[in-house]
């Protein structure tokens, strides 16, 4: 036992945070808000809105950005249909909001985390920590018109070494 190197560890490992996405470019309290300060236009025409995607490997079928309910307490809700199955997640706006997520229909659920932000004009950006593992999954969504390009990047892991885009189109 070494008590000096075991406090130096407890320490360090106190500080240990994982940062959520645009941090400091874009950290409004909601969606609404967000986009309007981004793109005055963009928080009507993506707000609710349903986006169905080209078949994908990660089996992604549709998503959307929610306006905020009460129960969101300022974050933004993202629906994303997986296997014939929607699943709402919230995103805490700079902080993380925990929440669960099957990774396949019939599969069991996984302890998330997940943390949202508009990162430019015309992106959002999610994390979805899995904060029972080493797995953070960042999503990208990038605007344009009636269409979407969405990136998802894990932290780890095999793939591509570069993200290949999933496109989208309002439903």
């Amino acid at each position: 036992a070494d008590p000096a190197a075991q406090q130096q560890l407890a320490a360090k490992l106190a500080r240990l945070a994982l940062p959520t996405p645009g941090a400091a470019a874009f950290a409004p309290a909601s969606l609404a808000s967000a986009a309007a300060s981004a793109n005055p236009d963009l928080a009507k025409a993506i707000t609710g809105k349903r986006y169905v995607l080209a078949k994908n490997a990660l089996g992604f079928e549709a998503i959307a950005l929610l306006p905020p309910d009460s129960a969101d307490a300022g974050g933004t809700a993202l629906t994303v249909r997986i296997g014939g199955v929607d699943q709402r997640l919230v995103l805490g706006a700079g902080a993380w909001r925990k929440g669960v997520l099957a990774s396949a229909p019939g599969a069991p659920s996984d302890a998330i985390a997940a943390s949202g932000a508009w990162t430019s004009a015309d992106t959002y950006t999610a994390k979805i920590a899995r904060y029972n593992t080493p797995f953070v999954t960042t999503l990208r969504l990038k605007f344009s018109g009636d269409t979407l390009e969405l990136t998802a990047e894990p932290n780890v892991g095999g793939g591509p070494a570069r993200p290949v885009p999933i496109a989208g189109k309002v439903e």
